[in-house]
């Protein structure tokens, strides 16, 4: 990332809205109705899981007052994990750009296209 595009991403993050948001990032807690107590998910655990695949939503678990984990139903586990491979790829690709690493499309296709027919 260069130095302009650090500058320009500093200047449309914007300030915590509520007392669930921490500024520095760790331990965040999000609506307390998708926070519960280690106790709770021991207490009702079919209960959470069921709720977790209806709502879709993730759940904090909580062990004295901190967030220990994320509690969430597969499908959204599934989605996040692709959508995060996604990220890395097109991550990968703008450091390939920012390194140079790159060719006209033109020639690319013209490269593709011999490849395919037998000559």
């Amino acid at each position: 990332m260069n130095a302009v595009h650090a500058i320009s991403c500093r200047r449309i993050i914007k300030k915590p809205d509520s007392v669930h948001d921490n500024p520095e990032g760790r331990h965040a807690l999000p609506d307390p109705s998708q926070t519960k107590p280690i106790g709770y998910l021991k207490a009702n655990a079919a209960e959470v899981l069921t709720h977790l695949a209806e709502q879709r939503k993730p759940l904090i678990i909580t062990h004295n007052g901190v967030a220990k984990a994320v509690l969430q139903d597969v499908a959204s586990y599934e989605e996040t994990r692709d959508t995060l491979a996604l990220l890395k790829f097109l991550a990968m690709g703008y450091q390939g750009v920012a390194a140079g690493r790159v060719k006209p499309a033109g020639e690319v296709i013209a490269r593709l296209r011999a490849k395919r027919t037998p000559g």
